[in-house]
C-alpha cells in the first residue's frame, strides 16, 4: 500500500557495495530539522539556514560522534524533485557508513522509505506525471545507450504531451455531447456526426502509430532474442562463446552437451542483444534429458525475434538438417533466418542448393573467427531495424493495455454513431476512451495500479 506523503523519509540513494561516494536522502517536512541534528556544516549554521540549492561541506555526526565528512546539498520545497524539503549527504561509499547515516537520519525522525516512494512524492506532488515516473524507473534500468535515449524522452514529457492533447480533444467532445444532453428534445446539436466521426478517426489513426511503437520498445527494454539452432555438433555453443567473446557454454565432440536453454545479453550497435544457445536438433533421441531440452529449445524459436541457424559445411546436409528447415519454414521463421554455414576453414561437403530459402546465408569458422564480424553486422542492422525509429516514442506494457482500450472505445463509439445512438451512449463510449488515456498520465489511476507501479522501483528513488 501507498505510504503517507506527509511524513518525512530517508533511504540511501545509491546501489549497495563500496564506492567513492554514497547518497542518503531525507524528504518531507521534517527533512531539514533532521539535517539539523545530523549534520555540522564547517561554516557554523545549520542546514535548515542554508539558501536553498546550495552545497557545504561539514561532518556527519550521531550525537557527537563523527561518522564522516561529507558534502550536503539542500533543496527547500516545492523546488526540489519531491516538491518537498529534501536533504541529501554525499558521504564516502562504504555501507557501513552509509548505514550507520541512514539509522542517524531515521533516530533524528525520519523513517525508512519505501520502493520508489520519492518519486512518488514528485508524482503526488505535481512534479511528474505517472508516464514520466515511469521513464524514471526504465532510465535508471537501461542496459543500452538507445533504451536511455528512448526512456529520456517519455521522461521529457514527449508521450504526456501527445496524451494530454489527445485528452483535451476528447474533453471537448464530451463536453458538447453532454451539453446535448442537457438540452434533449431542444432541437439542439452542439456537434454533429460528422464532426464525431472525424475526431474518431484522427484520434485513432494517432493512437495507432503509438501502439506501433510497442514492439520497438519491448525490444528496446528486454533486448531482441537472437536463438542459435541446428542439430548437434554444429558449433553452436562455439558460436555462442564467440559472439560473447568468453567461454559461456560448454563446447564439447560428444553430441547433446547443450541440454538447456543458455541466455546472455550483449550490446551491439548500442541495443540489447539477447543470445540464445540450444541443444541440438535431431529427428530420433534415445537420452530423455536431451528430448527435454530438444523441447526447450523449439519453444524458443517460438518466441524469437531472428534465428542463426548453424550447418556443418564439412559434411553433407542429413535427415536433421531437413527436419531443422521444415521445421522453420512451418513456423514462418525462414524469412528472419540466417543459415551459418560453418566451419569454413575445413573443405566444403555442403550444397546449398539443398537448403531453404532464408533471409542470408554467410559462411564463418567457429574455430578461427572467420566471418563473425559478418555475423555482428547482420544482428546490428536486424536489431536496428527491430527497436530503431528516429523521434517514436516508445510506450510499455502498461501504456500499450490502456492505449488498446482507449482505441476499443473510440471503435465502440463509431459503431454506435454508425446506428445513430443517442448522445448519452456516445458520452460513455468518450468518457471510458478518456479514462483509459488518464490511466497514463495519472490522470485517472487508481491505488491499484500506483502501487504496481511505485513497487516496481528502487529504495532511494
Amino acid at each position: 500500500m501507498l505510504q503517507n506523503t506527509e511524513d518525512t523519509i530517508a533511504a540511501i540513494a545509491t546501489p549497495p557495495g563500496r564506492a567513492g561516494i554514497g547518497v542518503v536522502r531525507i524528504s518531507g517536512p521534517q527533512a531539514l530539522a533532521a539535517a539539523d541534528l545530523v549534520f555540522k556544516a564547517s561554516i557554523g549554521i545549520p542546514p535548515s539556514q542554508f539558501p536553498s540549492h546550495a552545497i557545504h561541506f561539514g561532518r556527519f555526526a550521531d550525537n557527537g560522534v563523527v561518522i564522516d565528512e561529507c558534502l550536503v546539498s539542500v533543496m527547500k520545497a516545492p523546488h526540489s524533485y519531491t516538491g518537498q524539503d529534501t536533504v541529501e549527504f554525499s558521504l564516502h561509499g562504504s555501507p557501513v557508513i552509509l548505514r550507520q547515516a541512514l539509522a542517524c537520519c531515521i533516530k533524528a525522525g525520519a523513517r525508512q522509505a519505501g520502493p520508489g516512494e520519492f518519486t512518488f512524492r514528485a508524482f503526488y506532488n505535481g512534479k511528474l506525471d505517472l508516464a514520466r515516473a515511469e521513464a524514471v524507473c526504465d532510465l535508471i534500468s537501461s542496459t543500452t545507450d538507445a533504451a536511455a535515449k528512448a526512456s529520456v524522452m517519455v521522461l521529457e514529457g514527449a508521450l504526456s504531451v501527445k496524451i494530454t492533447a489527445w485528452r483535451d480533444r476528447l474533453l471537448s467532445v464530451l463536453m458538447l455531447l453532454e451539453t446535448a444532453i442537457d438540452h434533449a428534445g431542444d432541437d439542439f446539436e452542439p456537434i454533429s456526426q460528422l464532426e464525431l466521426s472525424k475526431a474518431c478517426k484522427e484520434l485513432r489513426n494517432s493512437l495507432g502509430e503509438l501502439l506501433n511503437s510497442y514492439s520497438r520498445g519491448r525490444h528496446l527494454r528486454n533486448g531482441i532474442r537472437v536463438v542459435i539452432c541446428g542439430r548437434p555438433n554444429t558449433g553452436k555453443s562455439s558460436l555462442m562463446n564467440a559472439l560473447l567473446q568468453r567461454d559461456r557454454a560448454i563446447v564439447s565432440d560428444i553430441p547433446g552437451t547443450t541440454r538447456d536453454i543458455i541466455e546472455e545479453t550483449l550490446e551491439i550497435s548500442g541495443l540489447p542483444v539477447v543470445i540464445v544457445d540450444t541443444a541440438g536438433l535431431r529427428g530420433s533421441c534415445s537420452d530423455p534429458v536431451e528430448t527435454i531440452g530438444q523441447g526447450r529449445a523449439r519453444k524458443a524459436l517460438e518466441i524469437a525475434d531472428t534465428v542463426l541457424w548453424l550447418i556443418d559445411g564439412s559434411t553433407p546436409a542429413d535427415g536433421d538438417d531437413k527436419a531443422i528447415g521444415e521445421l522453420l519454414q512451418a513456423a514462418g521463421l525462414l524469412s528472419k533466418t540466417s543459415i551459418l554455414i560453418n566451419k569454413a576453414d575445413l573443405p566444403a561437403a555442403l550444397e546449398e542448393g539443398q537448403l531453404p530459402p532464408a533471409a542470408r546465408i554467410l559462411h564463418i569458422s567457429c574455430l578461427n573467427g572467420l566471418g563473425l564480424d559478418a555475423v555482428e553486422r547482420a544482428l546490428g542492422a536486424i536489431a536496428e531495424e527491430l527497436a530503431s525509429a528516429p523521434d517514436l516514442i516508445f510506450v510499455n506494457e502498461r501504456h500499450c493495455d490502456a492505449l488498446r482500450r482507449a482505441d476499443a472505445s473510440l471503435a465502440e463509439t463509431e459503431a454506435a454513431l454508425s446506428v445513430k445512438a443517442t448522445e448519452d451512449i456516445l458520452a460513455f463510449h468518450v468518457r471510458e476512451a478518456l479514462d483509459c488515456l488518464g490511466e497514463i498520465t495519472g490522470d485517472t489511476a487508481d491505488e491499484e495500479i500506483l502501487d504496481r507501479i511505485f513497487s516496481n522501483f528502487c529504495i532511494g528513488k
